[in-house]
């Protein structure tokens, strides 16, 4: 049941804000949404995903984690009771294509029998 459940959400922030115990910024779609689970499909297996637009952030390492929020209507509720948050994982953005590096080995093609 989640009737008591506002919203669950992507929030991150890079790995360097941590030392500077700087915030974390909700994750947006690709409509400039910010990311609600609870409005997103489910499989028959639980399972809800969506489309996070990375496309303006910078190539860093992020820490990312979920935001739940419970119950915001109940404002007489301590705040650690109606937000929970998962422990954040690191990842890394990299849109950089690989490149070719070196040269392909071995430059002529062989068939079997051929010299070397």
């Amino acid at each position: 049941d989640a009737t008591n459940l506002d919203a669950v959400k992507i929030e991150y922030r890079k790995v360097t804000a941590r030392s500077s115990n700087l915030g974390w910024t909700p994750a947006r779609d690709v409509t400039n949404e910010i990311i609600n689970f609870k409005f997103e499909q489910e499989t028959i297996y639980g399972i809800a995903t969506a489309i996070w637009d990375i496309s303006t952030l910078p190539d860093y390492e992020y820490e990312v984690r979920l935001k739940s929020e419970c119950m915001e209507s109940k404002e007489n509720l301590p705040l650690n009771l109606r937000q929970y948050y998962s422990d954040p994982i690191v990842g890394l953005i990299d849109k950089t294509p690989p490149k070719l590096f070196g040269v392909p080995q071995p430059s002529v093609n062989l068939f079997p029998g051929d010299p070397l």
